[in-house]
């Protein structure tokens, strides 16, 4: 549904047959459907005649006994502040006057005069400048408070409606000059692409209407995924790679169009080339990649990478949220959307015995004979035989540690340092140890000390939950 009953919709007329006919026709549905109507004609002083066509809007809106505001716009004075286009500015500052009276006089809906030639060179327009499934769907009939009730209905048809009224519409000259590109499609592209398929607009706006119904499929997916694996902590957007790399290459890019639109909804808009720079890095597998895109900022952790808004000046200000909580709050997340896992972790903690806890943190453990098909992330194994009594416990000036697969032993800052972890969770990062050595740092590393060889015959397995 377009529209509801006692919707308050503000028209956008520009006096044009296109919005002369959406005045007319929804001025003779309201009452039937329940809704009021105001009316909004825009003077963006680029013609002459423009003038004279909101007198004309106005006078008709004073006969049918509708509310009409008139607003006067400096396209000029934009192009020189913002370097945009003509075409680019006047629609700016067009919406942006909508909005105001829409604000200002509390209205429901705003309705748009586009129809389906208007669908058929948009996609066209879309497709020549290149464009993935959103920009391919067109325009939608419904988004957020706007609506387009004439996006079915062709230009000769509207004419047709209009033909009925003694009124005639305004005639904008510089449509019929194929000088801009919109112009050169509806003027050039569309008659001859017409030799092809004369039913070419139909067959285009249906290809849209496709094209909308598998976009919002696919935006679907996005939250879905969004829900699952991505957070949202004090102003930075944290993203599970290693889930990320499991989804198709379409649902990827559209995750990270995601992100970046999350920052800046109505202006950003993140191209092509950006949008596949950024899933390189994410594959690369190196850690601490830095990159800026129209003022956004992506940094890449082990398991994960963080957007936020800044550009490599203000890096100081840019801190990792990996912390411990994190980690373990996302992992568990993932374990409990596998079954199996989630029956190992619910099998550990039956058989275990809670021997101390920490902050948040708990450890449990329990000995067995036979070596664990399955360890997971959460979980630690060590040689019963060559531990002493285990505790957590927070990191201490001086300590040593052994780290897996490193020769020798270095201090534990050093090895928190190459592991990533922010300086400020150092200090609360639980550690697996006895009174001789550190033996473990959740989520991150093992140590060599009292490590599973071939000849341990009495494993202990040690648990950490929150």
């Amino acid at each position: 549904m377009l529209w509801t009953k006692k919707d308050k919709i503000l028209l956008a007329v520009s006096g044009g047959p296109d919005s002369l006919g959406l005045l007319l026709a929804m001025n003779e549905l309201k009452s039937s459907e329940g809704f009021s109507i105001g009316c909004c004609t825009i003077d963006h002083h680029l013609r002459k005649e423009s003038a004279e066509e909101v007198i004309y809007v106005n006078k008709i809106c004073e006969e049918l006994g509708i509310d009409c505001k008139v607003i006067d716009i400096n396209v000029k004075e934009r192009q020189e502040e913002s370097n945009k286009s003509c075409e680019t500015a006047a629609r700016e500052l067009r919406y942006e006057a909508l909005k105001e009276i829409f604000t200002k006089y509390k209205y429901t809906k705003i309705a748009l005069a586009h129809h389906s030639d208007d669908q058929a060179e948009t996609v066209i327009h879309r497709l020549i400048r290149g464009g993935g499934m959103t920009g391919l769907s067109g325009m939608l009939p419904k988004r957020e408070y706007f609506i387009r009730p004439f996006l079915a209905v062709t230009k000769k048809e509207i004419q047709a409606y209009i033909d009925e009224f003694p009124y005639i519409p305004a005639h904008d000259k510089t449509n019929d000059i194929p000088d801009v590109t919109r112009n050169k499609i509806r003027l050039q592209l569309i008659p001859y692409l017409k030799k092809y398929n004369p039913n070419i607009v139909n067959t285009i706006c249906r290809t849209a209407a496709i094209m909308q119904d598998e976009d919002e499929y696919i935006r679907a997916e996005v939250l879905n995924f969004a829900k699952k694996h991505i957070k949202k902590e004090h102003g930075f957007t944290v993203l599970n790679t290693e889930e990320f790399k499991f989804v198709m290459p379409a649902l990827q890019r559209r995750i990270i169009r995601y992100i970046f639109s999350e920052y800046n909804n109505e202006h950003y808009t993140l191209d092509y080339i950006s949008v596949e720079r950024f899933r390189e890095l994410i594959y690369s597998g190196k850690t601490g990649n830095i990159t800026s895109s129209s003022n956004m900022l992506l940094k890449i952790e082990k398991g994960y990478c963080i957007f936020t808004e800044g550009n490599t000046r203000n890096l100081k200000s840019f801190k990792i949220i990996g912390n411990i909580d994190y980690r373990y709050e996302e992992y568990m997340k993932n374990i409990f959307l596998n079954q199996s896992y989630a029956d190992i972790m619910k099998q550990c903690v039956e058989k275990s015995k809670k021997i101390c806890e920490l902050g948040k943190y708990s450890l449990y453990e329990y000995r067995t004979t036979s070596k664990p098909e399955v360890v997971l992330r959460n979980q630690y194994v060590l040689d019963a035989d060559k531990v002493g009594k285990l505790k957590l416990r927070y990191k201490k000036n001086g300590d040593m540690f052994s780290p897996n697969g490193i020769d020798g032993t270095q201090k534990i800052v050093k090895c928190m340092q190459s592991l990533r972890i922010d300086s400020a969770d150092r200090k609360t990062w639980p550690l697996l140890a006895d009174e001789n050595n550190i033996y473990w740092i959740p989520f991150c590393r093992g140590s060599k000390e009292a490590r599973v060889t071939d000849k341990t015959t009495d494993f202990l397995v040690v648990t950490l939950i929150k």
